[in-house]
């Protein structure tokens, strides 16, 4: 009797995952290449050789077929080095789940005419509400190179879908990129929105991602006429030589102000520097006319975070009444 050996080929549609700064190079080279004479595909996107590498990266759809007209290639399984001495690769594809097949070259040139489709794919799942120390540098790293991967897509095969969940990824529904970006510039996706804009700044620029609002608090110190006829202060205890001699007390207005910058926050503050506006704030002089100085704090608090001391203002502003 005649046996016969089936030998499975390449698959027709086969998948690529990498990272984003895997496929930025692939594109620009446009070549796959690997150190060993092999590299290696997965005919699903379900299976667990592709779900191991698929974190946050882009998935190519492969046409095989095409593939297979130029190189050799087959499916395998595990690797059993328990067997016959660690020397032959079993196929246990069915077995495991992993569906990987490979091509046996150290090169495939000319790599985006087997393109059929290409994915970004970034589930939310992986960002949402990670602290600090979860958000591996890895992340922050994939996530700064994606502009770069999306403009180069773009430039090579035009439109370019995102995935946003491993859901969506097994079911292939997918979003535009601008509507990505809006998902993804959502602030209550990520545990501390001001963190992922220090350590991912060209991410946070792509999606166009705005710190939370901070809310300070600055005051201006008002010194005015005591009209009462015990006063708070010692006029002699004063350093300034204007208000020598005279009879004065302190007066604050206080403002809370909510900013997303420093630019902001001092753009704010320089629209308050109106003394009306000021001692209208002030509860002990509402008058200009008994006002002898008025002057901005250095003491600007931030009020969303424990109350810190914030002292990279470094803000002038100081009023004198026009008669002395």
């Amino acid at each position: 009797m005649k046996i016969q050996t089936l030998i499975e080929g390449i698959s027709s549609v086969l998948f690529h995952f990498t990272s984003f700064s895997g496929a930025y190079n692939i594109i620009k080279t446009n070549s796959l290449t690997s150190k060993m004479n092999q590299i290696s595909f997965s005919r699903s996107i379900v299976g667990e050789y592709s779900s191991s590498y698929a974190l946050i990266g882009v998935l190519f759809t492969i046409d095989g077929s095409k593939l297979a007209n130029r190189f050799k290639g087959s499916p395998v399984g595990t690797e059993n080095y328990d067997e016959e001495d660690g020397t032959k690769t079993v196929y246990r594809g069915r077995e495991n789940r992993q569906y990987e097949d490979r091509i046996f070259t150290n090169k495939i040139s000319n790599f985006s005419s087997y393109v059929k489709d290409c994915l970004i794919v970034l589930p939310i799942e992986y960002l949402e509400k990670q602290g600090e120390d979860e958000f591996e540098d890895s992340y922050i790293e994939q996530l700064n190179n994606l502009p770069d991967v999306v403009s180069i897509l773009q430039k090579k095969f035009g439109e370019v879908k995102f995935v946003l969940s491993e859901r969506d990824l097994a079911n292939r529904r997918t979003y535009s990129v601008e509507h990505a970006k809006k998902r993804l510039a959502n602030p209550e996706l990520f545990w501390d929105v001001d963190y992922i804009m220090k350590v991912a700044p060209k991410f946070a620029k792509f999606i166009g991602m705005k710190a939370e609002p901070t809310m300070y608090q600055f005051f201006y110190e008002i010194t005015y006429e005591c009209q009462d006829e015990e006063c708070n202060s010692d006029y002699e205890s004063t350093n300034d030589p204007k208000l020598k001699g005279l009879d004065w007390d302190f007066a604050y207005a206080n403002f809370e102000v909510e900013a997303q910058s420093v630019d902001e926050l001092i753009s704010i503050i320089r629209k308050t520097n109106d003394p009306n506006t000021i001692v209208k704030r002030a509860s002990e002089v509402n008058d200009l006319r008994y006002v002898y100085k008025i002057e901005l704090s250095e003491d600007i608090t931030i009020r969303t975070k424990n109350e810190e001391n914030y002292d990279k203002i470094k803000e002038k502003f100081v009023w004198y009444h026009p008669n002395l």
